[in-house]
């Protein structure tokens, strides 16, 4: 995706509380030559604040409600916020949640605005997460548990491979 039509960008909050669920605020900074000037003005690098449909993504993207479509709108109270996706602080469950089971801790999101990568219709349902509840397990079942979960997870570690097939 050539950098005028997507991004590799942060997630934050709106802590504003501006944004509705469905909604975010993408603004970006002008892709930069190698000479480190700007496409537009070479003194001085400018932003462009998307409005429309946006995929949004996180890898590794494995379940196809990992792949979001949002309006990005245009809110005057964010304009401080460049290169960065801000999410709604609304709604009933948080968008970064719905793509893998993400968080704003540091994750990293794909905002894509090529509207010929756009997919029609409604975004596909996210994954729902099981609820794990802490379960304290006794001395005797512990040590069987610890070599089930270190096989279990010798069996199932293959995000990776997956997640560069998908490239």
């Amino acid at each position: 995706v050539p950098p005028n039509t997507g991004r590799n960008m942060l997630g934050v909050l709106d802590e504003t509380q501006s944004l509705e669920y469905g909604e975010v605020f993408v603004q970006f900074t002008e892709h930069q030559l190698d000479d480190g000037s700007c496409e537009d003005d070479p003194k001085v690098p400018t932003t462009k604040i998307l409005v429309g449909a946006v995929l949004v993504t996180k890898c590794p993207c494995l379940h196809p409600g990992d792949v979001r479509k949002f309006a990005a709108v245009d809110i005057p109270g964010l304009h401080h916020v460049k290169d960065c996706i801000v999410f709604p602080a609304k709604g009933p469950r948080p968008h970064p949640n719905e793509m893998a089971g993400s968080d704003l801790d540091g994750d990293e999101y794909i905002v894509i605005w090529e509207k010929d990568l756009l997919f029609p219709g409604n975004n596909q349902p996210a994954m729902v997460f099981c609820d794990h509840s802490s379960v304290v397990p006794s001395d005797d079942s512990l040590e069987d548990g610890m070599v089930k979960f270190i096989c279990n997870y010798i069996k199932n570690d293959n995000v990776g491979i997956l997640s560069n097939a998908h490239l």
